[in-house]
């Protein structure tokens, strides 16, 4: 029987190479419990998620579920943003995402965000198996497969969020927290395997 590991990820570090005027490299660390996390143009943030899950048996599938939209100033509904994913460096698909949403509060936006800006995004789930990778149940990627992401290799997974250096929509990203947006849900990242079974008597 499969089982299934569910982590809920919150540790994060960001890097936003580049401005108008000057290229720059920037890194920081935000706070654990940081609730809204946005790059504007292009950058990437990357989550590192210990892989314990992966040393418990045969991995049948992983994948994660985040609510996310684009970053315009203030917001803008018609704004792509064409956000990238990756695990452990290997590019896994990219969400076409339509704009950056503002024109209501989130259902769990606190009252006292401000008016004018992002305050909710569209859960997007990426799913990798023997069969590819699946963005939101739709199979975007047969080229890459679960045995390709060296899960087993390092002692943590690393998921990569970004805009491409060669994107076509360069419309940033905002990522929600379980107290922003409409879902009440951090980055949820789940594994689920076939145990090892103990022949031992």
């Amino acid at each position: 029987m499969a089982r299934r590991s569910v982590i809920v990820v919150r540790s994060l570090s960001l890097r936003n190479n580049g401005t108008e005027r000057r290229n720059v490299s920037r890194s920081f660390l935000p706070p654990p419990d940081a609730q809204i996390l946005w790059s504007r143009s292009n950058g990437f943030v990357e989550y590192a998620v210990q892989n314990g899950y992966a040393l418990c048996g045969t991995l049948d599938e992983i994948s994660f579920s985040l609510e996310l939209c684009s970053e315009a100033l203030g917001y803008n509904h018609n704004y792509p943003s064409d956000i990238t994913f990756w695990i452990n460096g290997v590019e896994l698909c990219t969400f076409a995402c339509p704009g950056d949403f503002g024109n209501r509060y989130g259902k769990f936006t606190p009252p006292w965000w401000f008016v004018d800006s992002t305050k909710y995004g569209l859960l997007t789930t990426i799913s990798i198996m023997d069969s590819g990778v699946y963005l939101n149940g739709k199979l975007v990627n047969k080229n890459v497969d679960i045995n390709a992401l060296g899960l087993k290799e390092s002692n943590r997974t690393l998921l990569k969020i970004g805009i491409k250096d060669d994107a076509l929509h360069k419309g940033g990203f905002n990522i929600f927290g379980d107290k922003f947006g409409d879902y009440n849900q951090s980055i949820i990242f789940n594994a689920t395997y076939k145990p090892i079974r103990n022949t031992k008597k």
